[in-house]
């Protein structure tokens, strides 16, 4: 678990949320409740997704049901952006955002590069590049929400990559 995580959490199939608890950070009652109660939130939209068109196994998929998970947090409680939300520059994020356009549909990208920074692309990058697309397509399309976006396809979100 990387070390900025107290909380992290996963959902590999409908219907279950696993947490893993570092207890080696020392945090307040306060902030233990807000890590586990966005990690939950987190979790429970790729639960829901997993109903609809599922985490996927493309790029795209990934980085849009990702999005949508981080979008729905903030929906549902008032929090400060996390660090994956924000991990890189506008001049990265624009040079990344050309390269996922590009492997957008692929099923052969290497998901603990882009996500977990484990070779040449900057760590939480797919965190904040599928934040800003999701947050493209919903200033786009007023009126709907992460929670409503839960069982649309990756593809609709593929142009706000540019």
């Amino acid at each position: 678990m990387p070390p900025a995580l107290a909380i992290s959490g996963s959902a590999f199939g409908p219907g279950r949320i696993d947490l893993g608890v570092d207890d080696r950070q020392a945090l307040s009652e306060d902030a233990l409740f807000g890590a586990v109660l966005r990690a939950v939130y987190h979790e429970f939209h790729h639960v829901l997704r997993w109903d609809g068109p599922g985490y996927g196994v493309r790029l795209g998929d990934a980085l849009v049901s990702e999005g949508l998970a981080q979008v729905f947090v903030h929906e549902v409680m008032t929090c400060p952006r996390e660090p994956w939300e924000q991990a890189l520059d506008e001049a990265t994020a624009t040079a990344l955002l050309r390269e996922a356009r590009a492997a957008f549909k692929s099923p052969d990208y290497d998901h603990a590069e882009w996500f977990f920074g484990t070779g040449q692309i900057p760590e939480w990058a797919g965190y904040t590049l599928g934040k800003t697309i999701v947050t493209r397509y919903l200033e786009q399309t007023p009126g709907t929400t992460a929670l409503a976006c839960a069982h649309v396809p990756a593809e609709a979100f593929a142009p706000y990559l540019e």
